[in-house]
């Protein structure tokens, strides 16, 4: 994991003064590889697994934060590319429900689907 660029550790004395702690400190974002191809690949294995735990699609923005992406247009890109039609190589659909639903992706190659859902709209207070 240190390798992977999630986690740093250290080793602080104890206390007592009688040896060390051995401590693993999780950082704060994961290491973004800027490759198109890990790009595609973080975002089909985030759409795999809400398939898996029945979620439903997650936005652009959730996409980046969830994949390690700096913006949401690097999300909704390799979304892009994996829903492209060249060489055959199309891997997902994206159903459109309209303003108030989460979009649904659905894996080519399985059939199966992400939920559909509505956005959950949190009351103004004032």
């Amino acid at each position: 994991m240190v390798d992977m660029g999630l986690i740093s550790m250290f080793s602080p004395r104890r206390p007592d003064g009688r040896g060390f702690d051995f401590v693993a400190h999780r950082l704060s974002s994961p290491v973004a590889i800027h490759d198109d191809a890990s790009r595609e690949a973080r975002v089909f294995a985030e759409i795999e697994r809400c398939v898996a735990i029945g979620e439903p699609m997650p936005t652009d923005r959730q996409l980046a934060r969830r994949c390690g992406f700096g913006h949401a247009d690097e999300a909704s890109y390799a979304l892009r590319k994996l829903k492209a039609r060249t060489a055959g190589d199309r891997r997902i659909c994206v159903i459109n429900h309209g303003p108030l639903e989460h979009r649904q992706a659905i894996i080519l190659s399985t059939g199966l689907t992400t939920i559909r859902r509505k956005f959950v709209v949190e009351a103004a207070h004032g």
